[in-house]
């Protein structure tokens, strides 16, 4: 592949008749040529993960075109575009939820009694943290939160798998042991353990973590700060 052109690209996860104001990703054209070094920067919610997700074919653009070396490729599935996405790091992985009359609803739609840590939440809305490897793949056992999420890449590192997947608008990664070969557009059951994850509140306080109790004064440190003290 020697070029990427984005003709008018954007995108609304509120679907194409939603209010310009509400599309995750602007109106945007632009060229990437072969041997070019390109670099996409923006605060967080701009569109950067949207962009790369519409390149990827992990998402299907509202309006717009992406051609790879002149051909439209726009509505062509993942497999068939020979690209993928490859992190450096792993991030926290991050999903809204809200907690209401003894159950919690997750960001995507997902909604179960509120068990684990999420029993002594008040009802509200919240954010939940969790790492890599706290995220499992296809774990059936009794409790656990299952989500169906969208493999984008599968990185194999020596003995471990870096997973990474794809969510309504999160993006997750998950590490497992051993060598497990996904494909792009493999859909897989992505699994939380409810007393396994790390729970914010609306300002980012961490209210509830695995093995820790807490008092009416939280720490307003990030999610991210907040995760690794604890996995430390």
């Amino acid at each position: 592949m020697a070029r990427i052109d984005l003709v008018d690209l954007a995108h609304s996860y509120g679907g194409n008749d939603a209010a310009p104001e509400s599309f995750a990703l602007k109106p945007i054209s632009m060229t990437w040529r072969q041997g070019g070094a390109y670099a996409l920067l923006g605060p967080s919610g701009c569109g950067k993960t949207t962009l790369l997700n519409l390149i990827s074919g992990i998402v299907t653009p509202s309006r717009g075109k992406i051609l790879f070396d002149g051909v439209d490729i726009t509505l062509r599935s993942t497999r068939e575009r020979n690209i993928a996405q490859v992190f450096s790091d792993s991030p926290l992985n991050v999903v809204p939820i809200q907690k209401r009359n003894g159950n919690v609803a997750y960001g995507g739609g997902i909604e179960v009694p509120a068990s684990g840590l999420y029993a002594g939440l008040a009802d509200g809305e919240y954010r939940v943290g969790f790492r890599a490897h706290q995220l499992e793949i296809a774990n059936g056992a009794v409790g656990r939160h299952a989500f169906p999420a969208t493999v984008t890449v599968t990185e194999i590192t020596g003995s471990e798998s870096f997973v990474h997947l794809h969510r309504g608008e999160s993006n997750w990664v998950a590490v497992l042991h051993g060598v497990h070969e996904f494909e792009p557009g493999d859909v897989l059951d992505a699994v939380l353990d409810p007393d396994n994850v790390f729970v914010f509140d609306k300002a980012d306080r961490l209210v509830a973590a695995p093995g820790k109790a807490f008092s009416s004064e939280v720490d307003s440190t990030s999610p991210e700060e907040n995760a690794s003290k604890q996995k430390a």
